[in-house]
């Protein structure tokens, strides 16, 4: 059965495996900046203490961000991030919920599972509101979101990246 689980070295070979198979999302950020030092001794490791940081302590001009990655037993599926807040980048294209599911585990569920997971993290974190996006083409993300509430509200262009749809997902309970 699919978890959440904080990022881990213990998912190592099996993160490693997903990055190897490639797929748009696996890596972002920092990640795609040292991605072809992961197997690096200490280098997934400093990574993962980042984005541990990242939830109590991000840096300056960002919000706390929570990680979580979705295994099955031992096996990296993919991984989500819930950011507490919005800064203008955020709001414009970027959203408060990021997935991203390994080729091999597409087809299954994975990202509707997620996505449904973290959006009970954020209603139990008093988030009364979500914004969540996808790139434009991405129809079988937006089908995700679509299934989980979200309303379209537009579509949005960050300056040199690609269109994006952006949604909002009310998390308040129905009257």
């Amino acid at each position: 059965m699919y978890e959440l689980v904080a990022p881990a070295a213990r998912y190592r070979d099996s993160f490693l495996r997903a990055v190897a198979e490639g797929g748009e999302g696996i890596l972002t950020g920092r990640w795609c900046e040292r991605g072809d030092q992961l197997s690096s001794p200490g280098v997934l490791e400093e990574l993962l203490a980042q984005l541990e940081a990242e939830e109590h302590d991000p840096p300056p001009g960002w919000v706390p961000a929570l990680h979580r990655w979705i295994v099955d037993g031992p096996d990296y599926l993919g991984r989500i991030t819930l950011r507490a807040g919005l800064t203008p980048p955020l709001e414009q294209a970027i959203g408060q919920i990021g997935y991203a599911v390994r080729p091999s585990a597409r087809g299954r569920g994975v990202a509707t599972w997620a996505l449904g997971t973290m959006l009970g993290v954020a209603a139990g974190r008093g988030m009364d509101r979500i914004l969540i996006t996808c790139d434009d083409d991405n129809s079988i993300s937006a089908a995700v979101i679509e299934h989980h509430g979200g309303v379209l509200e537009d579509r949005r262009r960050l300056p040199g990246g690609p269109l994006r749809r952006r949604y909002w997902i009310d998390l308040r309970p129905s009257a």
